[in-house]
């Protein structure tokens, strides 16, 4: 090996040990000189082997492994192609058409012709108006997929951009399938439009005990809207039936407060088929909430029927086990 090595690349397939690889012999490196480690993946490997907090994209980092000093730098592909084209105009000038297809030569046609798509749209509108798109679909994955203190940090940097209507419109294709999706458009509407909320969201999310009392006070506060946006989000990170339970309950309210009778009514039958135990609890809540929101107050019969109705069930049930023991006799 010599002792200069201005760049080491490592690939390969996954789960050959890339990462280990990587960072083995970035740390031997830096008995000579300064090393830059640089991820291009996006999946935050090398930061999770090394036991850090992961290092985001563009982020470059100066940290301690195993006594020896390296700096961290994490890069995405599409931003690095993005900053790459602003930085050289040249490529998009019709002079470099030649150039640009014999390069795109050994790729499949799929793939060609979307970087010859978002050439085009870079050479008409700007190389950033270009990207945007299909950067913000990736910020929208990351948000769904992150834990709710990474989602909170990601508002905190980017708010702007998540606000933006592609990401919505992104998680809005996957909320039937994903509940992360619908997690990610709960905060973003809270983000939006009731600010004020978001940190106690937060909290009640990372400590689910606290949901019902959070819930409970949004219901019985003037804001609708923010009480939909909460329970939805506390349907999405829910662990127990319980809380499932209650989150739907709570996300009833807010569909009958705002005038959506049917829609209350679906899910506050899905409340009761998750978990009937809370039934009268939930009563009395409707009869409060009503208070400043007479809407709910028509949950009330039906979740009624929907307790005489289990109590049939139960009699007919009772009833028939009775029977089948007086035939045994």
């Amino acid at each position: 090996m010599p002792d200069v090595a201005p760049l080491h690349i490592v690939s390969g397939k996954g789960g050959t040990g890339k990462t280990t690889v990587a960072l083995a012999l970035a740390l031997m490196l830096r008995r000579t000189g300064e090393v830059l480690v640089c991820e291009v993946e996006s999946r935050h490997g090398l930061s999770e082997a090394a036991g850090l907090t992961r290092v985001e994209v563009g982020e470059e980092r100066r940290v301690s492994i195993a006594g020896q000093d390296l700096r961290m730098l994490s890069v995405d592909p599409r931003h690095a192609l993005r900053d790459y084209l602003a930085s050289h105009p040249e490529l998009l000038d019709p002079t470099a058409d030649d150039a640009v297809a014999e390069a795109l030569l050994g790729m499949s046609e799929d793939v060609a012709g979307r970087y010859q798509a978002l050439r085009d749209a870079a050479s008409q509108y700007g190389v950033h108006v270009a990207y945007r798109p299909q950067l913000l679909q990736i910020l929208a994955a990351q948000f769904a997929a992150a834990e709710p203190e990474e989602q909170q940090r990601l508002l905190d940097g980017r708010q702007a951009d998540l606000l933006d209507p592609l990401v919505r419109q992104a998680l809005a294709q996957n909320a039937d399938d994903d509940p992360a999706a619908v997690v990610a458009l709960s905060l973003l509407e809270l983000a939006d439009n009731h600010d004020h909320l978001l940190g106690d969201v937060f909290s009640a999310l990372a400590h689910p005990d606290q949901l019902p009392d959070l819930l409970s006070a949004v219901a019985e506060g003037d804001n609708v809207g923010a009480l939909g946006a909460a329970a939805m989000a506390a349907a999405g990170t829910a662990h127990t039936a319980s809380e499932y339970a209650t989150a739907l309950f709570f996300a009833a309210a807010a569909a009958a407060a705002d005038g959506n009778q049917d829609e209350a009514r679906q899910l506050a039958s899905q409340a009761v088929e998750t978990d009937p135990t809370d039934q009268s609890n939930w009563i009395a809540q409707l009869a409060r909430i009503g208070s400043r929101h007479p809407e709910v107050l028509d949950l009330i019969p039906h979740l009624l029927t929907l307790s005489q109705d289990r109590a049939v069930m139960g009699a007919g049930d009772s009833g028939d086990a009775a029977s089948q023991r007086q035939g045994a006799r």
